[in-house]
């Protein structure tokens, strides 16, 4: 009996007839209780007793005294509105208890002041100039059952209420809901925002599905929160949003479809979250977000495909935090960066897959992101980004250019797979970048990058191929020595220009654990300040600098390196001889630095050179160029502990 129960409690919670009768069965007796939306069953903790609450009212019976429960449904107390082409047909039950329905052709108005929640509009039939507004003091149950409006000159259907609609798509029907181009205003004093709009909470269930075609605003919106626990929904066309939800949405479960020449999902001021199901928004319009919200977003499941196409538009953006923590987010962004003028020139505003204006946390998400646009972002986060877990990857594309900024001067853009204007913290999950766009990088910061917390293993590969941006300033140069002659071990340098790196920070890269891997058009790893590796197995295959920044402190792990300029390069950024007090300090660890080239440096600092302990093996060209494997402008210090092979050679 308890696992009967138990069905029959999963199967009442999809049903959404307010007027259902449970009937409990024992023996010769039988007890009945109308059912409502809040009303809920339990067990007690042993399992012997069952209890039925019903607005609160609490009743209990022995589970062994149950020989049967039964659900009836009182379809005398429905109300049904079937439209044929220019009329309607309407049974209304209620009509001298507080509901009210007038129709003027198949235009129909239902008005219900009725205490009773829940009430059952059941709507069918066609007609292709009719509408359906509804006002009421309590909630209530729509319920779609076959049934087209075509509405030429307003919403197919306007809900007036005061409360939450609930909209069943009834099982194996196929409805459809279109509006007129140019709404009627004369006369009009109600919001007519959307081909299906709702003052206050809309909720969709059922198994049915629903087409809307949206050619004055949006799709469907309610000024209060939008829920979709099921159902198939087609927003096929919307001239503004596909779907506005003034207080938020959620979507539990169902399939939704959203084509929107401006948004595809905007939450507003309210939380959108996304449980299960699956969405696919597309929007091609310029400067539009395919799934938006002021406020947070947070996406547990599901499965979402986003394709943006216009100039600077955007697949995900929030106004607050973003929360990743599960499901699989997948799509395009093929948008152009656009030029916005700005004083003696212009400021440049791009196309990103998830634009975050806040923190963004991804814990579990599996993401696989592609772009293609001009300049174009994968992922570009206004504050801190932490990656914990999950998966990403990133495919980019799009080439960068010069342009003139908002000084006057000549300036760059370039696209990124991942940029942080804040910190970026890498400390778990799979994370692989692919840029083949001119200056086109992997990750770069403005701030500092963390990988690892020393016991994570986070997986980092990060390749780019794209070529250097040249600008009118570009130069050519080769590092010389007193009396102008080559400085030995100095290499020839392309001086301004926007490379396209594969991990960069201004400030601070931390590494504490993990496994990178690195193919680079130019820099590997180039931190603005410091660079810190604690204990990882870094492997760069293909480079022109592998590491670089002012202060390279190297602990612990294994580090592999390919490079055509300087395989480790300590430098405050001068191009002199004298020493710039930079340093590079080795404590541990298995360093392999390979170089191929003329006048190439395996290990080059511009301060001192320290090592103190580890294993450092530099492979070089001897005989083509003053090439080096140790060279600086300071004090090169090789502790005994440590051991330094150069072609082979002990150090």
């Amino acid at each position: 009996m308890k696992n009967y129960i138990i069905v029959l409690f999963l199967c009442l919670s999809n049903i959404v007839f307010a007027q259902q009768y449970l009937n409990i069965h024992q023996g010769t007796d039988t007890d009945t209780y109308q059912l409502n939306e809040e009303d809920s069953m339990y067990f007690s903790e042993d399992n012997s007793l069952f209890y039925i609450d019903i607005l609160g009212d609490v009743s209990q019976y022995n589970v062994g005294d149950i020989d049967s429960l039964t659900v009836t449904v009182d379809a005398t107390e429905n109300i049904y509105i079937t439209y044929n082409g220019t009329g309607v047909v309407v049974d209304n039950p209620y009509e001298n208890l507080g509901v009210t329905i007038t129709t003027t052709g198949a235009d129909v108005v239902v008005n219900s002041t009725l205490e009773v929640k829940d009430i059952n509009i059941i709507c069918s039939g066609t007609t292709s100039d009719g509408s359906l507004v509804v006002y009421s003091e309590k909630r209530f149950n729509l319920l779609l059952n076959d049934l087209d409006i075509t509405n030429n000159d307003g919403p197919a259907i306007n809900i007036q209420a005061n409360s939450k609609a609930t909209i069943q798509l009834m099982a194996g029907t196929e409805n459809t809901l279109t509006d007129g181009a140019v709404y009627a205003t004369e006369g009009v004093v109600i919001d007519q925002k959307a081909t299906l709009f709702s003052e206050d909470k809309l909720k969709f269930v059922g198994s049915g599905s629903l087409l809307v075609n949206g050619n004055y605003k949006h799709g469907i919106a309610s000024d209060d929160d939008i829920l979709i626990e099921s159902g198939n929904i087609v927003i096929a066309s919307a001239l503004k949003d596909g779907i506005r939800a003034s207080d938020g949405f959620e979507m539990q479960g169902g399939t939704l479809n959203v084509t929107a020449s401006d948004d595809g999902i905007n939450g507003k001021n309210g939380v959108v979250k996304i449980k299960n199901g699956s969405i696919t928004l597309n929007c091609s319009s310029d400067d539009v977000t395919a799934l938006a919200s002021d406020t947070a977003i947070v996406i547990s499941g599901g499965n979402i495909n986003l394709f943006v196409s216009g100039a600077q538009s955007k697949g995900i953006s929030c106004g607050a935090e973003m929360l990743l923590l599960g499901g699989k987010i997948s799509g395009t962004a093929a948008g152009d960066m656009a030029l916005e003028a700005l004083d003696a020139g212009y400021d440049v505003s791009y196309c990103s897959f998830i634009k975050a204006d806040s923190t963004l946390i991804i814990d579990g998400a599996s993401l696989d992101i592609i772009t293609t646009g001009l300049s174009s972002r994968g992922i570009s986060g206004d504050y801190d980004v932490n990656i914990l877990s999950g998966t990403v990857t990133i495919v980019s594309s799009g080439d960068g250019a010069t342009y003139t900024n908002s000084e006057g001067s000549e300036d760059t853009y370039h696209g990124d797979c991942l940029k942080v204007d804040g910190t970026l913290t890498i400390n778990g999950g799979e994370v692989t970048l692919s840029n083949s766009g001119a200056g086109g990088r992997g990750i770069e910061s403005e701030l500092d990058i963390e990988i690892g917390d020393g016991t994570s293993n986070p997986i980092l590969n990060v390749t780019t191929t794209g070529a250097t941006i040249a600008t009118s300033s570009t130069t050519t140069t080769t590092t010389t020595g007193p009396g102008g002659r080559p400085r030995p071990g100095g290499a020839t340098a392309s001086i301004a220009g926007d490379e396209a790196k594969a991990i960069k920070a201004d400030n601070n890269i931390v590494i504490n654990s993990g496994t990178i891997t690195i193919s680079s058009a130019d820099d590997g790893i180039n931190a603005g300040e410091n660079l810190t590796i604690h204990n990882c197995i870094v492997t760069i295959l293909n480079s022109v600098e592998g590491l670089e920044a002012k202060n390279i402190t190297i602990n612990n792990g294994t580090i592999t390196i390919a490079a055509t300029d300087d395989g480790i390069n300590a430098t405050q950024g001068s191009e002199v001889m004298n020493d710039d007090g930079s340093q590079m300090i080795v404590n541990g660890g298995i360093i392999t630095v390979t170089m191929s080239g003329n006048d190439v440096d395996a290990m080059d600092s511009n301060g001192d050179i320290t090592i103190n302990g580890g294993t450092v093996y530099l492979t070089f060209p001897s005989g083509s160029g003053p090439s080096e494997g140790l060279d600086a402008n300071g004090s090169i210090t090789v502790a005994v502990a440590a051991k330094v092979y150069e072609n082979g050679v002990l150090y």
